[in-house]
């Protein structure tokens, strides 16, 4: 990294530090990108004519289709987005 992008990266670290978190801020970001990982996948699924995603997990899982392995991807699919946003809060 060179002395220019570190001098920026300091900075946009001060910024984000100086910012008050509420608690409830990594929940409700962990959510809200569950939620918009879900209504992507289901507008991709509406435009390409078949289950895609999300869609295509659960409606395999619902189905009794899903093998053990589907339903564990997508598990730690979820899983890995929502600790990725709790994380992402003690940036």
């Amino acid at each position: 990294m060179n002395k220019e992008s570190s001098k920026i990266k300091n900075i946009i670290c001060e910024q984000f530090s100086a910012v008050e978190i509420p608690p409830g801020a990594a929940a409700c970001g962990a959510a809200l990108a569950v939620s918009a990982n879900a209504a992507w996948d289901g507008a991709d699924s509406a435009i390409a004519g078949e289950n895609r995603g999300i869609v295509e997990a659960v409606n395999h899982i619902v189905d009794g289709n899903a093998e053990v392995n589907e339903v564990i991807i997508l598990l730690l699919d979820k899983f890995a987005m929502i600790i990725g946003s709790i994380l992402f809060k003690s940036f």
